[in-house]
């Protein structure tokens, strides 16, 4: 298993975890601005337990579900990873508009999310 170290340029806020369900999610709005009101610059997430599928701009992650007619997997939308990779965001709009669902494996995937501010 690979793993990534993400060096903070600004100070970061508590962890939290966050579980994956088979409803799109978006990150909650209030964990993206802290108690001095500066919006996050940034944001470390270690996918847990199992694999989660993440949507960007408005796109909705949806995983492919048997019978659906389609064998080669292609109805399935978002990127997928799984448990020990991280994903790192250095944008707010990416961090506003990413949506997270379960990746449909054998676990429900859970989320570790760290999000960083301005100094």
């Amino acid at each position: 298993m690979a793993s990534a170290v993400r060096i903070l340029e600004g100070s970061a806020g508590a962890t939290f975890r966050l579980e994956c369900t088979d409803e799109a999610q978006l990150i909650p709005a209030e964990k993206l601005v802290d108690a001095y009101g500066r919006t996050a610059i940034g944001m470390l997430i270690s996918v847990e337990d199992g694999t989660a599928r993440f949507g960007f701009g408005g796109t909705v992650p949806v995983n492919f579900a048997e019978g659906e007619g389609d064998e080669d997997d292609t109805l399935s939308v978002g990127h997928v990873f799984d448990s020990g990779e991280h994903l790192g965001l250095a944008n707010v709009a990416s961090m506003r508009s990413l949506r997270y669902i379960d990746g449909a494996g054998e676990v429900a995937g859970a989320l570790q999310v760290t999000v960083e501010f301005p100094a």
